[in-house]
């Protein structure tokens, strides 16, 4: 009986591809000339052509919905604003509050005589904060600023746009490629693009609580947010298991997400927060096994490199190197290589209470590792501007800080209140909350399982085999078994679910943090 399960095991690895991968409703991918030999298949051009015709008109409807939002959100604005029937300084009076502040930098590189003049002046302006003088690139948001005076002092659009419709246009260009990552993403996870075409929709209709473009376009969210979706798409196709170790697949898609992930922590304030919900997803889906410790090891390292990068473009940003989300990476990666180096080997034919303490050790690694760092961090940059928004978020839980400067400051602001009540009616009117309750449950209880039945399950050693080649621990398939876009992993589905359902706190908590939890629901 050993023999014929182990004989079995080396068959289903090793003879094709498993059903738990194929894609739905065809054949499994890269493979699509033997279509036709299995038993009522398509032949083999009649599936090629049959994927050909299925990508062009998914990225099509991409593309078009990508172009319809935009178009549509500036017909909003024009018929606001009367935007091209006014004068230029209406124009730029416009961008209120902080919008303008944000434009007047922009305006101030492309008037300067050279692109490194303008540069200088922000570096030791005395301006903004009359008679100081700080450093702007320093102490605020403003590379997508540098980079759209870049572009527009040296192409062709300075020829044919004026500043501001320049900077409002590639604004819109922007959210419409936020469109597109929406689209691929559930492109992805679901393996239709039909998905893809009603998160787009969905996203529109509750454009209210989704976006706040068509009222202010200056906002670093804008900037930001499309490059947030886009490398969601790309760890969605790297967590996938068709990402087999090495692969064309796998590397790109994991280029994609560093690149993402630094214009996204470059172009936000509040990156760090997203940042360290996107490290506590990963680390639990690796802890409860559904996302490669190899791959978790790579993101977190890539997250950390991000916020050092960005420091240090800031000129060494204190806020970026004390966050808790470079604490929270470098203790996960350690925690990660601790796993893999002795806690993961023997893993399967282990006993079920040596499973739950392996898992429980690097649990307390982790958490160990993160309070050393912290504390390390805090004592030799001493730094403690964003001790406020510790404060905030105490006084948010009931545990005082009430009588606090900043804290009362941010409680009287309308963006900075609860979620309000009628966001959550808002969105189930349009029968968007509704799937999204019952989908995410639903996976919950479905990872609850998973979890517990690799703990519970009888010890294995030939588990312990698939180990050391990388196939069950670490989640890689043998290389016959990878899967196309539309056979993702269920390491991907549920680290978007992880990742949707941790940023729940958070939203609930602020008002202006709604656009992004928001858009979680359509995807």
């Amino acid at each position: 009986m050993g023999k014929y399960s182990k004989a079995k095991r080396q068959r289903s690895l090793s003879g094709g591809t498993s059903s738990a991968l194929e894609a739905p409703g065809g054949p499994p991918s890269g493979d699509l000339s033997a279509a036709g030999d299995s038993e009522g298949g398509l032949p083999g051009w009649l599936g090629c052509l049959a994927t050909v015709l299925e990508w062009t008109a998914g990225i099509g409807l991409m593309l078009g919905c990508a172009w319809g939002f935009a178009w549509l959100t500036n017909e909003i604005h024009e018929s606001t604003l009367y935007f091209s029937n006014i004068k230029e300084v209406e124009r730029e009076i416009s961008l209120r509050t902080e919008q303008g502040l944000y434009y007047s930098y922009y305006k101030q590189l492309v008037r300067a005589p050279s692109l490194w003049q303008g540069l200088f002046e922000l570096v030791r302006d005395n301006s903004t904060e009359h008679p100081d003088t700080i450093n702007v690139l320093s102490r605020m948001n403003i590379y997508q600023e540098v980079l759209l005076a870049l572009l527009y002092r040296y192409t062709w659009f300075g020829t044919y746009l004026q500043p501001i419709y320049f900077y409002i246009y590639s604004v819109l260009f922007l959210n419409g490629l936020l469109i597109c990552g929406l689209f691929a993403t559930s492109w992805q996870l679901t393996g239709t693009p039909l998905a893809g075409c009603l998160a787009a929709v969905m996203y529109t209709l509750n454009s209210m609580h989704t976006t706040r473009l068509s009222s202010t376009h200056a906002l670093r969210e804008h900037f930001s947010l499309p490059f947030l979706w886009l490398q969601l798409f790309y760890l969605s196709v790297y967590f996938s298991r068709a990402s087999v170790r090495g692969s064309a697949r796998e590397r790109v898609s994991l280029l994609g997400a560093q690149i993402c992930c630094f214009l996204f922590t470059l172009f936000w304030q509040f990156n760090q927060f997203v940042l360290l919900l996107q490290s506590l997803s990963v680390l639990t889906a690796s802890a409860i096994g559904f996302v490669q410790f190899r791959k978790a090891f790579a993101f977190l390292l890539t997250v950390a490199g991000s916020l050092l990068l960005v420091s240090l473009l800031q000129f060494g940003n204190p806020m970026l190197l004390t966050a808790p989300a470079l604490s929270v990476c470098l203790s996960g990666a350690l925690s990660v290589a601790v796993s893999r180096r002795w806690l993961l080997p023997g893993f399967g034919s282990a006993g079920r209470l040596a499973r739950l303490s392996r898992v429980a050790c690097q649990a307390w690694v982790c958490l160990l590792a993160f309070a050393v760092c912290q504390t390390v961090l805090k004592l030799v940059i001493r730094h403690d501007a964003d001790s406020h928004i510790y404060k905030f978020v105490m006084m948010k839980l009931g545990y005082g800080y009430d009588d606090d400067f900043d804290v009362r400051m941010y409680n009287c602001a309308g963006a900075f209140v609860w979620l309000p009540w009628s966001t959550f009616t808002d969105l189930a009117a349009t029968y968007l909350l509704q799937p999204y309750l019952i989908v995410h449950a639903a996976l919950f209880l479905l990872t609850l399982a998973g979890f517990l039945h690799s703990l519970l399950r009888p010890p294995d050693a030939a588990s312990d085999a698939d180990e050391a080649n990388g196939v069950a621990a670490s989640g890689d398939s043998a290389p016959t078994a990878a899967a196309s876009l539309s056979a993702p992993a269920p390491g991907a589905r549920l680290w978007t679910a992880l990742h949707g359902i941790r940023s729940w706190p958070t939203m609930l908590s602020s008002a202006r943090c709604s656009p992004f939890w928001a858009t979680q629901l359509c995807a």
